[in-house]
């Protein structure tokens, strides 16, 4: 009696999974189809990224205070290579240059001083008797190697897809300079008139080299950048330590 109920188990068991295996395999889902990697030659590895932003310091004070607004021009010139783990990731690098300007009000930078440290000079310190100024700024132009690890939402068409990137950028400081338009007397009275520009370069007090890190975020052509500096801007001992981060928008064509 007991072996006829186990037999009479086994079979319902077996009939049971011959019944649900038949249901899974009627309702299983076909296998996607094999990427085709050809769509993505339609896509050109090289590219052009411009980006232009506002830039804010970091460990400034009140006496180093960029109070104007502060600004960054980048021009990257890319190489794209889509990841065949993955095609929606890709890696691209690349060379660039662009320009760092923070601007001043109140507030004279000596990059001549014949001294170790950065002079940051108030103008309107009476007994300091410093030239006064219609606009100041100090610049520095700097070539980088960008780096970055992309994600693409939409591989059918990337102009209708989201992008996603995060990466780092290694630069050069090539050239840092002061610009003064209207340079004016200690009393406030136009030396040369309003269009006169003085531009001085010199490099002593800037760090020669810098590392920052990247993302960008952007639908189409058209995006968001983000940056922050690791580096500090000026040398060491020219001042507390000083950084910036960055943000803006920018036009990529991948």
């Amino acid at each position: 009696m007991l072996l006829k109920r186990i037999i009479l188990c086994c079979s319902l068991l077996y009939f049971t999974i011959q019944v649900q295996s038949q249901n899974l395999n009627v309702n299983a889902k076909p296998k996607a189809p094999a990427f085709d990697y050809n769509l993505l030659k339609k896509y050109p590895a090289d590219h052009l990224i411009l980006q232009f932003g506002y830039d804010n310091w970091i460990g400034k004070n009140d006496t180093i205070n960029p109070n104007g607004f502060n600004y960054h021009i980048n021009v990257q010139f890319m190489i794209n290579k889509f990841l065949k783990a993955n095609p929606h990731f890709s890696v691209a690098y690349g060379g660039g240059f662009g320009w760092n300007t923070a601007s001043f009000k109140n507030t004279f930078v000596d990059i001549r001083a014949n001294t170790t440290k950065l002079p940051f000079r108030d103008i309107n310190d009476i007994n300091a008797n410093i030239n006064r100024f219609g606009y100041f700024s100090l610049t520095t132009f700097t070539i980088y190697v960008p780096v970055e690890l992309r994600y693409y939402s939409n591989l059918d068409n990337l102009n209708k897809s989201w992008k996603y990137a995060i990466g780092l950028k290694g630069g050069i400081n090539v050239a840092d300079f002061s610009k003064i338009v209207d340079p004016k007397s200690p009393t406030g009275t136009s030396l040369y008139g309003s269009k006169e520009v003085d531009i001085y370069h010199n490099s002593k007090f800037f760090n020669a080299y810098s590392l920052e890190a990247t993302g960008r975020i952007g639908w189409g052509f058209f995006g968001v950048h983000f940056g922050y500096l690791f580096t500090d801007i000026f040398r060491s001992g020219a001042t507390p330590g000083v950084n910036r981060y960055s943000i803006g928008l920018h036009i990529s064509g991948l």
